[in-house]
């Protein structure tokens, strides 16, 4: 069994704070010096940036408890601050940070113009975009917008989602639906080991996932069909 020596001193005066930029508390993140053991502890979440949490001895006590330890005689106040780190980011300095990971998310055909970000946020010192999640511009040629998610992370966990607005041009190749209206369709409807297929004629310009209703060729009836390629839709409905 190891024992952790802490003592625990002062009551009554300020807390101390420690500043940490980490997605997981340890107890080497609040107290100083400790065995290697004992520091490696968990505590739980860290503190979002820019915001606190207090540790307690009596958190500490339970945790020792929890991995067999004991506490005796490392100095530590009654209790701790832990603030999590944090800078703030203006619009303008958002986008830069976030234009690399915008323009590999960009589709083939729309070339990138700007970010729009709605107000100054807080982050992480070390934040990062690591992914975006794009919405569909419009299928128009010209400067058009999209929705998106900007998924900051930092310390190997997602810690920011943040929604912004991407402008782009869209190409005239781009703004060209995948399947246009009067276009040909191969309607297909699979069920367990059923497979049932029907030519059919697109009512609507669709792109690929999109639903649109399709008449189809033998019967006229029109029915519902989500777009998987420009040739081929997935009945949504028996014809």
């Amino acid at each position: 069994m190891v024992v952790a020596l802490l003592c625990f001193s002062g009551v009554g005066s300020a807390d101390p704070v420690k500043t940490v930029d980490v997605s997981r508390l340890t107890l080497g993140d609040v107290l100083d010096a400790l065995p290697a053991e004992v520091a490696a502890l968990d505590l739980g979440p860290a503190p979002q940036p820019g915001g606190s949490r207090l540790v307690s001895r009596d958190e500490i006590e339970r945790t020792l408890a929890e991995h067999g330890m004991s506490s005796v005689a490392i100095k530590m106040p009654g209790s701790v601050r832990v603030v999590g780190a944090a800078k703030r980011v203006s619009p303008p300095e958002l986008a830069r940070l976030a234009e690399p990971s915008v323009r590999a998310a960009l589709p083939e055909g729309v070339e990138y113009v700007k970010l729009e970000a709605g107000s100054e946020v807080t982050l992480s010192p070390r934040a990062r975009v690591e992914k975006v999640e794009l919405g569909r511009f419009p299928r128009r040629a010209g400067t058009q917008r999209a929705s998106a998610i900007l998924v900051f992370g930092g310390d190997g966990g997602i810690s920011f989602r943040l929604p912004a607005t991407v402008v782009g041009v869209v190409s005239d190749e781009a703004a060209r639906p995948d399947v246009s209206r009067n276009g040909r369709l191969l309607l297909v409807l699979q069920r367990g080991a059923m497979r049932v297929a029907a030519d059919g004629a697109a009512l609507a310009d669709a792109s690929v996932g999109e639903t649109l209703p399709v008449r189809v060729s033998a019967t006229g009836r029109v029915v519902r069909a989500r777009i998987i390629s420009a040739s081929e839709a997935e009945l949504l409905e028996s014809p």
